[in-house]
């Protein structure tokens, strides 16, 4: 009986001895030392935080994860751990006091000895003082930080991911460390945590990506596909790509279609220059300025067209209205420049024979005088006209009347 008191007793004793406590004169304004976003630390009263940076002494990190702050009724507080710290965002106008709660430790009510102001940063060192019981609650640890300069790198200790970088480790162990980014070679190692200063390892990520700047020639303008995918037209620039080899392909109308192979070495820009074969001839044609001229039956221009087409065969026309068409085969060759005329389009005619009593009238066909009667007119272009008859000291005569192809229209007036 005697020897469970005794064990009872011991172990009040030595709880009696630890407890939580901010250290004596460490609570400080950081003299400007602002909160950066402070359209985030509002409390929901809409009122400004204030920030407090606290540093922990004898309080391993899994441990100052564990704790819980409080205030009064009117205090929010917001937890933020950090690399060898505890940031807590509270209430400015309402914060009077600070009840710091751990499940092991204890809890201490921290009357804070200045009003704080608006979106201002303090600083102060919470402590866990022990007598006998260091050994039991003091543990050597040391921290790990693995700092990567590229802020989308994976960071991994021991093989487990690890969000920011850092991780409290016992002393006199040894652990692997890896680094993984895309676009970049993977780091990794080992190392031994020692006692004395946190272990940083700091790594410049070697990329594993270059560049390629995709040109044509004799022109720009060309489609790029690399890899079978549509990237963008020449003269072409390209974003990050993972080193390797890819194939560069350029189209281009009137021009055949050129592939190469390249390949993308780490941090360099592969200048990838295609050569494209002319898949066209220069053709110009030359007629009637009035005329329409017609390519596979695709409408060029009128009277005169210079342009590329591809090589081979094509039918050309050359129309226009009341006139028979002019038609012409080609045949093209690729190297071979074509300069053709095509003769003008034929007018399409009939015949007018007209006479009148009395005789020696004079004949219009919309309004152009063409003679007195009788008279056989030739060559008329077919179509409607307004034929006029006058003889001084006779009644005019207007009527319309209609040219047909090859045909004689008759008019006895």
């Amino acid at each position: 009986m005697k020897r469970i008191l005794l064990v009872l007793f011991a172990f009040i004793s030595l709880n009696a001895f630890s407890q939580l406590q901010v250290k004596e004169g460490s609570f400080k304004h950081i003299p400007g030392g602002v909160i950066e976003d402070k359209a985030e630390y509002v409390d929901g009263n809409e009122m400004p935080m204030a920030l407090i940076k606290i540093s922990t002494e004898n309080i391993p990190e899994q441990e100052r994860l564990r704790l819980v702050f409080s205030g009064n009724r009117e205090t929010q507080i917001l937890k933020r751990p950090k690399t060898g710290q505890m940031w807590i965002y509270l209430s400015a106008e309402a914060a009077t006091f600070i009840d710091i709660k751990h499940p092991d430790y204890g809890t201490y009510k921290y009357y804070l000895p200045e009003k704080l102001c608006d979106y201002c940063v303090y600083e102060m060192v919470l402590q866990y003082i022990t007598s006998g019981m260091s050994s039991v609650v003091t543990q050597q640890n040391n921290y790990l930080t693995i700092i990567a300069d590229q802020p989308n790198a994976s960071i991994y200790i021991d093989e487990q991911y690890v969000s920011d970088g850092f991780k409290s480790l016992a002393i006199g162990t040894m652990h692997t460390w890896k680094i993984e980014c895309d676009m970049y070679h993977t780091e990794s190692g080992s190392v031994t945590i020692t006692s004395g200063e946190p272990v940083t390892i700091e790594k410049q990520l070697r990329p594993a990506y270059g560049f390629i700047n995709v040109t044509s020639k004799p022109e720009s303008g060309a489609i790029v596909f690399i890899d079978n995918k549509k990237v963008g037209t020449t003269p072409y620039q390209s974003d990050k790509m993972a080193s390797g080899t890819y194939k560069v392909r350029v189209v281009k109308d009137m021009y055949k279609a050129a592939e190469q192979t390249y390949t993308i070495t780490d941090g360099n820009t592969t200048n990838a220059v295609m050569e494209m074969n002319a898949n066209f001839v220069n053709l110009t044609l030359d007629t009637d300025a009035a005329s329409d001229i017609y390519i596979d039956g695709q409408y060029k221009g009128k009277g005169k067209w210079n342009g590329r087409i591809t090589d081979g065969a094509h039918f050309v026309e050359v129309k226009k209205d009341k006139h028979r068409t002019v038609s012409k085969n080609l045949n093209l060759v690729l190297g071979k420049d074509e300069n053709i005329k095509i003769e003008a389009p034929t007018a399409i005619t009939g015949f007018l024979d007209i006479s009148s009593l009395p005789v020696k009238a004079n004949v219009y066909l919309n309004g152009k005088h063409y003679g007195t009667t009788p008279r056989i007119i030739s060559d008329l272009m077919i179509g409607e006209y307004s034929l006029k008859l006058e003889k001084e000291g006779c009644a005019s005569i207007t009527k319309n009347i209609v040219i047909e192809e090859n045909q004689t229209l008759t008019i006895k007036e």
